[in-house]
């Protein structure tokens, strides 16, 4: 892009984030990414114009707002707001293809497949566990889902990885217990957190899909113990364990069920998610922040920011002396 390109989709972004009220550090971290990942100007329009339309779901007049600014700017790509709109909803529903062949719609069928399975059968088995990550913040909001997903992230009370074991019945599916040797090393930029590949996973070998678990225990009280497990620099099996006061607890892990087309399932709140997404200052994270905030008890998001930074107990202990495992080899 020219430099009268860049300063186009700068005012657009500017325009359209003094309206929504965004604070000033997202709108200028918006705006470098697009100056950083662009050098073509027509996807850069186009791919803000998608980004728009997305993000704005359910605010229309923000919605009609932004993609307007965008036909000022760049006139020829569309006719009218209508096909903006008719072109962004091709593109979040098209068969687009990823890197493994499979298309999005083959994708998200397998996936939600998958999903009912686990979550039914973890329902019969009693198993302890909780949705993580983007997933379940898709189910409970709008139930579209709009990415490729490779994988589905739980967390599992340790108690029940037996249960888990023997409900991978999946044709050339595979189950790994790697707590005692872990692929996760501390991150010396990131507050010294384990960092890298689940210890608990099943996958299917012919391919790249997998579903990834990491471990907690409960306290006396319910309130969770977060343990992650992660190998030392000298090689020794570490286990961080992360424990959440019993109101911190509560408000990330809430005991009631979610429900999406008939199956019930346990995930981690969508206010912890916003929170530690807007925490983490990354800019890949500011549109999900933004879509979560039109969804969140604002309360008890607060709150949660509150506790997080102050009501949890963290040690690290060697793993060896904790589990009675086999490493697997």
């Amino acid at each position: 892009m020219n430099e009268e390109q860049k300063q186009n989709i700068e005012n657009v972004i500017l325009l359209l984030g003094e309206k929504a009220g965004y604070q000033s550090q997202d709108v200028k971290a918006i705006i470098d990414m697009y100056s950083q990942q662009y050098s073509n100007y027509n996807v850069a329009v186009s791919d803000l114009a998608l980004d728009i339309y997305d993000l704005f779901r359910k605010d229309t007049e923000l919605r009609d707002y932004g993609l307007d600014l965008l036909r000022e700017i760049s006139p020829t790509t569309w006719k009218n707001r209508d096909e903006q709109i008719c072109s962004c909803e091709d593109r979040l529903t098209n068969n687009i293809l990823n890197r493994s062949g499979m298309d999005l719609e083959e994708n998200h069928k397998n996936v939600l497949e998958l999903f009912s399975y686990i979550c039914n059968k973890f329902r019969e088995l009693d198993i302890d566990y909780y949705l993580v990550g983007g997933f379940p913040c898709y189910l409970k909001t709008d139930g579209i889902l709009r990415r490729f997903h490779s994988d589905i992230d739980f967390m599992i009370n340790e108690k029940d990885i037996d249960k888990l074991e023997q409900l991978i019945k999946y044709e050339n599916w595979h189950f790994y217990d790697n707590r005692l040797n872990s692929k996760k090393v501390l991150d010396k930029k990131i507050d010294d957190i384990p960092i890298g590949e689940h210890e608990i996973i099943a996958k299917d070998e012919n391919s790249t899909f997998h579903i990834g678990g990491v471990c907690f225990r409960r306290g006396p009280e319910g309130e969770l113990i977060n343990r992650e497990y992660f190998t030392s620099d000298t090689g020794e099996p570490m286990v961080m364990e992360i424990e959440n006061s019993l109101e911190l607890t509560k408000l990330e892990y809430p005991d009631e069920y979610s429900e999406f087309n008939g199956v019930l399932f346990k995930s981690c709140s969508l206010e912890s998610t916003y929170v530690r997404k807007k925490l983490s200052g990354r800019k890949k994270d500011i549109g999900d922040v933004k879509f979560l905030e039109q969804y969140i008890d604002k309360d008890k998001a607060q709150r949660y920011e509150t506790l997080l930074l102050t009501d949890r107990k963290i040690r690290v202990l060697p793993a060896s002396k904790e589990l009675d495992i086999k490493r697997n080899k």
